[in-house]
């Protein structure tokens, strides 16, 4: 495949599907893991104001948001999941810990929300969600070479 598609191949993923989605594509498509952990780092930390944004003024100015806030985003909900107890033990290492939990449920959504709950300052969120996004990448990563090896080594 000619290495221009499959670096915009790659792009498509990271801006329209999750990073469980995206990054065992990106090794799919032979792209260097420092290029995925890149691109895919850029995209979550655009995404962090904007989630933000949707906390600060969203639930304030939108009737739906608001009553969808009071439904669901309770520190109470929140903590009696079992990632929102590992989360609250674990304070601002806690963002790292949801953001870095590849499967659903995890992500910037939720640890914007989680940082914003338990009053972790802006540089925190932004700090510990990056982090989370690149360990979490890296497992990823190698979660889809291993897969991908064994396949290949015994189809």
């Amino acid at each position: 495949m000619n290495p221009l598609k499959q670096y915009a191949a790659f792009l498509a993923a990271v801006l329209t599907a999750k990073k469980i989605i995206s990054v065992p594509s990106g090794y799919a498509l032979r792209i260097d893991l420092s290029l995925i952990l890149l691109a895919v780092t850029l995209v979550d930390f655009v995404q962090i104001p904007f989630f933000e944004y949707i906390y600060d003024k969203g639930f304030e100015k939108i009737r739906f948001l608001k009553w969808l806030e009071k439904k669901l985003y309770s520190k109470e909900k929140f903590t009696q999941t079992l990632l929102g107890r590992i989360a609250e033990r674990l304070k601002v290492w806690g963002v790292f810990a949801i953001f870095a939990w590849p499967l659903f449920g995890g992500g910037i959504w939720t640890a914007v929300l989680f940082g914003r709950m338990f009053g972790i300052r802006r540089v925190g969120i932004y700090v510990f969600t990056l982090l989370g996004s690149i360990s979490s990448s890296i497992v990823l990563y190698y979660s889809a070479k291993g897969v991908i090896n064994f396949l290949s080594r015994y189809s």
